[in-house]
């Protein structure tokens, strides 16, 4: 039976339907309650959106202490396998018609595992639409995986991301390779290999068929108890905001 943790995000009822355009700029849950609508619409928006910003948290690899990402509400990164052409990415993007038109020199190839593109909605959208939209073009087979993107908090960066990898450490004493095997099929998540300077840590990926994306993974690892920490792997890039 799968983890109530793990269904995170998957039925997020999307009430924007009664608030239109003027919603999707606010995706703070404190301003959300500021607006004066039908209150059981409402109430049940500012839940659901709260809902969904609320996930969007990670364990500082320091200190260990959850800390929670501030969401970007106009852009997404997406993976693409690496044998899809440019020209596929392209025009599979330009054709949905909610982001800006991209070409392909945007797309980024410096990964060995796949191609990845940063994608600017054409205007602000809230927690939920940027949920509903994710799983949209994970039904795309040449899409590997979609993610959400946040504020950085350093000088050389816009925004953070991730990908659809991530590490985890086990506890010298309190877990085995057989605790983090058993973890990986509970989840869908493939263990791809060991870091070869320190034994305790192991790589694994996500893919569509797995229980979450790679955050969602590294935070549902971590709170197993089974690791010393978990977290995935990041991206940052400048889009011109500092």
């Amino acid at each position: 039976m799968k983890d109530k943790r793990l269904n995170t995000w998957k039925n997020v009822a999307v009430a924007t339907v009664f608030l239109g355009g003027v919603i999707a700029s606010f995706t703070a849950c404190e301003k959300l309650r500021n607006f004066r609508m039908d209150e059981s619409v409402i109430n049940q928006f500012v839940q659901d959106e709260c809902e969904c910003t609320n996930k969007l948290y990670y364990y500082n690899t320091y200190d260990y202490e959850k800390k929670f990402f501030t969401l970007v509400n106009d852009y997404l990164l997406i993976g693409f396998d690496k044998q899809t052409q440019s020209t596929d990415i392209v025009n599979y993007i330009n054709q949905i018609g909610l982001f800006n038109l991209v070409d392909s020199n945007s797309i980024l190839r410096h990964n060995v595992k796949h191609d990845m593109l940063f994608i600017n909605t054409t205007e602000p959208k809230t927690c939920l639409q940027l949920i509903k939209i994710i799983s949209t073009l994970k039904e795309s087979p040449i899409v590997l995986f979609a993610n959400f993107t946040f504020e950085s908090t350093d000088v050389y960066n816009d925004i953070w991301t991730y990908m659809n990898g991530f590490r985890v450490k086990l506890k010298v004493g309190g877990s085995t390779f057989a605790d983090l095997q058993n973890i990986a099929i509970e989840t869908n998540t493939l263990i791809v290999g060991q870091n070869e300077f320190d034994p305790l840590i192991y790589e694994l990926i996500t893919d569509k068929n797995s229980q979450g994306d790679a955050l969602q993974m590294a935070n549902y690892f971590y709170e197993t108890g089974n690791f010393l920490f978990a977290s995935p792997d990041y991206l940052g890039t400048t889009i011109g905001r500092k």
